[in-house]
């Protein structure tokens, strides 16, 4: 995580240093990119925990619900939201798409996507993380995928 982090860094770093109007003010300014990408990466990770712990809970629950009765309207509703979710991945180039599925739903590295994809595992990666950005932007549009609050 620290080769990513750095090399954020430096991106971040190439891409401003032409608006950077004080030299003197480099190391300041070089910091507070440093501790926004740190800050930026704690929030992502805090949130993919949360998110792993929430599905690890939702596959207990699954489980158990294999011996409930199944509520007809979260059903329609669950439905509904994974068609959604296919109409959005469907509408994503055929590369984001297959390096999202492979990643996401598969679980394969990026070495291995970038094989199937005949790209270079930082390509591979990158492409994962625009299909990523591309379905929050598509599912956050979507009245039906939007995220609604718990009562």
């Amino acid at each position: 995580m620290i080769d990513d982090l750095t090399q954020a860094v430096l991106l971040v770093v190439l891409m401003e240093l032409p608006g950077l109007r004080c030299p003197e003010a480099y190391i300041s300014w070089l910091l507070r990119i440093v501790a926004n990408v740190c800050c930026k990466q704690a929030r992502r990770s805090t949130c993919l925990q949360t998110a792993a712990s929430r599905l690890a809970q939702e596959s207990l629950a699954e489980a158990d619900a294999r011996f409930v009765e199944v509520d007809p309207e979260e059903a329609a509703v669950r439905a509904e939201i994974q068609a959604h979710l296919r109409i959005a991945v469907a509408a994503l180039p055929a590369r984001y798409r297959t390096a999202v599925v492979m990643r996401a739903v598969q679980g394969h590295s990026f070495d291995e996507i970038g094989e199937t994809l005949g790209c270079p595992r930082e390509l591979a990666r990158l492409w994962y993380f625009r299909a990523r950005r591309r379905l929050q932007r598509l599912c956050v549009a979507d009245e039906v995928l939007a995220p609604v609050p718990a009562t």
